[in-house]
């Protein structure tokens, strides 16, 4: 597990980054403290080829229309955020 810190305002945004078991992939866990909201993003480490250029335009066009050029982006407010680790704690005691 990797903690990246970014100074922001005085306060700091923190970044958590889990790499899952077949180290294909990695879960970013981040948060800043401006919003109170903390972001679920999935990476896929796999991917190395360059974007096609029709790749480029759909991203560019999500931008526009929806703020996000992806669409593994999951919002949590400190309510489903517990909510989220109770489940977690739920499953690791069985």
């Amino acid at each position: 597990m990797e903690v990246v810190l970014s100074q922001k305002n005085e306060q700091v945004a923190k970044s958590v980054f889990i790499r899952c078991a077949c180290k294909s992939h990695i879960l970013e866990i981040h948060n800043d403290p401006e919003d109170s909201l903390y972001e679920l993003c999935f990476w896929d480490r796999k991917y190395r080829q360059p974007w096609s250029l029709w790749t480029q335009l759909r991203c560019i066009w999500r931008i526009i229309c929806h703020g996000e050029p992806f669409r593994d982006l999951f919002l949590m407010d400190e309510e489903v955020l517990d909510e989220l680790i109770g489940e977690l704690v739920k499953l690791q005691l069985r």
